[in-house]
């Protein structure tokens, strides 16, 4: 359920994990920080 809500909000949301790469992002995060998909960002430092 969280993450429903997560992906409908219009703010950036991501997530960072102990290594520094993300481990989620919301679409609104994904427009702010310039990729076209999800999977472009997850795993990046």
């Amino acid at each position: 359920m969280l993450e429903l809500i997560l992906e409908r909000v219009p703010q950036p949301v991501w997530v960072i994990d102990h290594d520094g790469a993300i481990a989620y992002a919301n679409p609104a995060a994904v427009a702010v920080l310039g990729y076209d998909d999800v999977a472009e960002l997850r795993g990046r430092q």
